[in-house]
């Protein structure tokens, strides 16, 4: 039951307003597209319960595969603070 809570629900900013971000204790942050109701992406890699996240730009080139354009990716990430002292970071 504790492993379902939600911590934190964020929002991203334009064009990308339709999505939202959970963090929860189950370890995982996950990406939502409030539009269709679909889980969009799964983030994990916290070993303790995910406390919060933030949507931010990201650095121009960080995290595109070679011949990936910035425009490709939206260039967005994902931060989390984990209780394991961890901060995490992924593209979206």
């Amino acid at each position: 039951f504790l492993q379902d809570v939600i911590t934190s629900v964020t929002p991203h900013p334009a064009p990308k307003r339709h999505l939202f971000t959970t963090a929860s204790a189950d370890l995982k942050l996950k990406t939502w597209d409030a539009r269709q109701g679909q889980l969009v992406a799964e983030h994990s890699g916290h070993v303790g319960t995910v406390l919060d996240s933030c949507v931010g730009k990201s650095a121009l080139g960080w995290g595109l595969d070679e011949g990936e354009r910035e425009g490709d990716k939206g260039g967005s990430v994902v931060m989390s603070a984990g209780d394991d002292g961890g901060v995490l970071v992924w593209r979206v």
